[in-house]
């Protein structure tokens, strides 16, 4: 008898899923749309483990020390369109050394643009066009024309 719920369990489980790993329903970076207008260090943005691991993979663990270990004046995060938005600088050089981190909910999609010395780099997961709020966040406007 055990044996036989045992199989009828399986076989069940394996024509509900299809035979492959289901996906969570519940995006794990949710919790960002409840950021809007708020501040990173209050709400500990970088405590939160989703957010961490998806944006140190992004970047890579060197520069995401960097940007982590710098990013002190920052700007209220906003969440506006399906996107958030949380944007930062280095205390004392601000305009040479900036970062900002835009998550698509659209696409489940987390870019990066980190500015040293006045030169930015992009990030993209899936190298995808990038939002146009990055696009224009990698305008040095600091520098004079």
């Amino acid at each position: 008898m055990k044996t036989f719920l045992f199989c009828l369990l399986l076989s069940t489980t394996s024509q509900t899923t299809g035979g492959q790993a289901t996906k969570p329903t519940a995006n794990a970076l949710n919790f960002l749309k409840t950021y809007d207008g708020k501040f990173s260090y209050k709400v500990q943005l970088f405590k939160k483990r989703a957010f961490t691991q998806r944006l140190e993979r992004l970047v890579g663990p060197k520069r995401y020390a960097f940007l982590k270990r710098n990013w002190h004046i920052d700007m209220p995060m906003v969440y506006k369109n399906d996107q958030f938005v949380a944007e930062a600088c280095q205390r004392h050089s601000c305009g040479f050394t900036d970062f900002m981190v835009v998550y698509d909910f659209n696409t489940d999609e987390m870019f990066a643009g980190i500015r040293i010395d006045r030169v930015p780099k992009t990030y993209a997961e899936k190298k995808g066009k990038l939002p146009p709020v990055l696009t224009t966040w990698r305008v040095d406007k600091y520098i004079k024309k």
